[in-house]
């Protein structure tokens, strides 16, 4: 089943594969043990349509570098980090509010 990705959630493919979605392979920061800086949802800078299927890009909060890893499962999730307000990039706050 495909998922509509709205368009302003849409952005390149950034970063190396990430096999561990909650890990930081640049420095090793667990998104899980750490929430003052926000869950992984709270740090996805968007959505990338690629030829092995949709990518969430993330951003690491203490190293800055961007992995992405398959996120056709956490697209709802991370429009609820939204609603929310704790998205970092799209939600009260980022400046990117529609």
């Amino acid at each position: 089943m495909a998922i509509n990705v709205d368009l302003k959630y849409k952005t390149q493919l950034k970063g190396d594969r990430n096999k561990f979605p909650t890990l930081c392979p640049f420095c090793n920061h667990d998104f899980n043990l750490f929430d003052e800086y926000g869950s992984i949802f709270d740090n996805a800078i968007g959505f990338s349509d690629t030829n092995h299927g949709l990518m969430m890009i993330v951003e690491c909060p203490i190293c800055f570098n961007f992995n992405y890893f398959h996120g056709s499962g956490f697209y709802d999730y991370f429009l609820e980090s939204i609603e929310e307000g704790t998205q970092k990039f799209f939600g009260r706050g980022s400046g990117n509010v529609l």
